[in-house]
């Protein structure tokens, strides 16, 4: 499978405000550009929970501030396993070395 048909499943945050987040103009689209808009409103269609390409999701994480952004708000989690991202990524890494 491509790295960029690859896919996470992200899920909003309680409290997260998905219908501003969605918004172009709103607090996502300036650390994550478009694509923090676009995810936002993904989850928002799948009632908190969405599929989404791990290429977007690198676009979206480019900066510190788009990082801190998407984790702020997303929990992410591998879409085969259902474990979380970053623990699941740290176990991958330890088994290899």
């Amino acid at each position: 499978m491509k790295a960029n048909a690859l896919k996470v499943t992200v899920k909003a945050r309680q409290g997260t405000d998905l219908k501003k987040l969605s918004r172009f103009d709103g607090p996502l689209s300036n650390p994550c550009g478009l694509i923090g808009p676009n995810i936002a409103n993904s989850v928002l269609s799948g009632n908190g929970k969405s599929e989404v390409l791990l290429n977007d999701l690198r676009l979206a994480m480019d900066t510190q501030s788009g990082v801190e952004a998407i984790m702020d708000n997303f929990a992410l989690y591998d879409s085969k396993t259902g474990k979380s991202l970053l623990l699941f990524l740290i176990a991958k890494y330890v088994e290899e070395l």
